[in-house]
């Protein structure tokens, strides 16, 4: 029982690294020149960067997802405990990262 509530606590601490962790990666990645000639639509050699509008759309997605699930977390711990739900919410993150990588 007692390693029960260290691996729903090594799960609950981790998710807060993993998104900072996440969210200062992007910040680096949006200025490879690799990634910004593969997502520029408007790729222009002197002009080396990409758009306000695609930075903003790159990042927000990020951001977007948490504000949907801040809003389906409440149901689904009520539902399933707290424990399941982050357990659930733990195998979307990694799918999650898995496709972003």
């Amino acid at each position: 029982m007692l390693s029960n509530i260290y691996s729903s606590s090594d799960f609950a601490a981790i998710g807060p690294f993993l998104f900072g962790y996440h969210t200062g990666v992007i910040s680096g990645v949006i200025t490879m020149p690799a990634f910004i000639l593969k997502f520029n639509n408007n790729y222009n050699e002197t002009q080396n960067k990409l758009s306000s509008l695609t930075n903003g759309n790159i990042v927000g997605v990020l951001l977007f997802g948490c504000f949907l699930s801040s809003f389906i977390s409440g149901q689904t711990s009520d539902r399933f405990s707290r424990r399941y739900s982050i357990l659930i919410f733990s195998i979307v993150f990694i799918i999650s990262a898995s496709l972003q990588i």
